[in-house]
């Protein structure tokens, strides 16, 4: 089953019902009798000859990646709707008229990144590799939905600013900086509904037509040109080929506890900290509810405070998720819940009650316990050691 990340609830009924179509195809691989892994697309859209406007003017997408976008859409249209094989390379590079396989790594890479295209599930079957299933979209899939269809997106994400590519790293860091621009401005990026897409549609036309604010289904212009990622006419730069990874390929007042930074996107070093920047602090323990994307998206909001205000607002938020969890009050969002929490601590109002001591001293108990098990298993450990010489 798909990583439940965000709570279904807060997730569009469309993207939800997408799990029909993917165990189907699920199935439709295990049963393969082929002895090389097979990946599957699905195409879901209503059934038209049109196609979206919105690829061929993402101001993100070099013409490349626009094309390889629209041969993916003919082949699925083609074979029907529901699951279909996913085009091989060797298709991809002719219908596309592209000379490297390696292009077209890239272009899947910078589709993913900019959530057109969605890595939804690796089929294994007994370790063996069976292939994976995709998702096309007709416009950026909302991050929510993304994170819940896609379990590895962030850590993907966090990966591909290093990518081999120059101009995937590029798109993945000025992506990752718009997320924390964002947040800093106290914003729930995983908040979804109908009217907050249909908001950022909106604002993503204007901004194509030079009217808008800049931002871009959560990119912004500024990180995209600080990123050098679109030149200053807002024209994406011509593509190069290079070496590049597959697309499959991470208690004090909060005044003094959180380090008042100023980001700016046009501060040269801040994209080489970004991409230096650890998918996670190993030293946090963060709820266990919580999906790989969302301790990854935690890292955003809690970065710039202190490690001792970090784990508290952690552990206020697990208790919270655990103590409510068969109440009305129920945590449905618990990044949304973090999300104003850190909003608040950066106010110098941190919102933290005894639920944080609790889980604190709980870990404390279940620590002294390891360690008294640990102390054990060596002393008889040692006790037999003896009694063997």
């Amino acid at each position: 089953m798909i990583d439940p990340g965000p709570d279904a609830r807060n997730i569009d009924p469309t993207t939800r019902a997408l799990e029909t179509y993917i165990d189907a195809s699920v199935e439709q691989l295990l049963q393969g009798n082929t002895g090389t892994p097979q990946n599957s697309l699905l195409f879901l859209s209503a059934w038209h000859e049109a196609m979206p406007a919105l690829v061929h003017l993402d101001p993100v997408l070099d013409p490349v990646d626009s094309r390889v976008f629209a041969v993916l859409w003919i082949w699925a249209k083609q074979q029907g709707r529901g699951s279909t094989a996913f085009p091989s390379y060797d298709y991809l590079l002719q219908r596309a008229n592209i000379q490297s396989r390696a292009t077209v790594a890239r272009s899947l890479a910078i589709l993913r990144i900019t959530r057109w295209v969605t890595l939804c599930r690796r089929v294994r079957d007994q370790g063996r590799n069976r292939g994976n299933i995709y998702t096309l979209h007709d416009e950026p899939l909302a991050l929510a939905g993304t994170l819940y269809l896609d379990p590895g997106y962030m850590e993907f994400l966090q990966n591909a600013q290093r990518h081999h590519h120059d101009h995937v790293g590029k798109i993945a860091r000025a992506l990752l900086q718009s997320l924390r621009e964002c947040i800093d401005e106290g914003e729930d990026v995983l908040a979804a509904s109908p009217l907050s897409q249909a908001d950022q549609r909106l604002e993503a036309l204007a901004t194509i037509a030079g009217q808008g604010s800049g931002h871009y289904f959560w990119l912004r212009q500024g990180a995209l040109n600080a990123e050098g990622a679109l030149n200053s006419d807002g024209v994406q730069k011509s593509n190069s080929v290079a070496p590049v990874q597959n697309l499959n390929s991470a208690i004090r007042s909060s005044r003094d506890l959180y380090k008042k930074t100023t980001t700016t996107t046009t501060d040269a070093g801040s994209s080489a900290r970004a991409r230096e920047e650890p998918a996670t602090e190993p030293s946090l323990v963060y709820p266990e509810s919580l999906s790989r994307n969302e301790q990854l998206l935690s890292g955003l909001y809690l970065k710039g405070f202190e490690p001792e205000m970090r784990q508290s607002l952690l552990d206020e938020l697990a208790e919270k998720i655990v103590s409510q969890k068969k109440t009305e009050r129920r945590v449905r969002n618990p990044i949304g819940l973090l999300a104003w929490m850190c909003k608040e601590a950066r106010a110098g109002r941190p919102p933290l009650t005894s639920a944080y001591l609790k889980r604190r001293e709980c870990r404390a108990r279940e620590g002294a316990l390891r360690q008294q098990d640990e102390a054990e298993k060596r002393r008889l450990t040692e006790m037999a050691l003896r009694q063997g010489v």
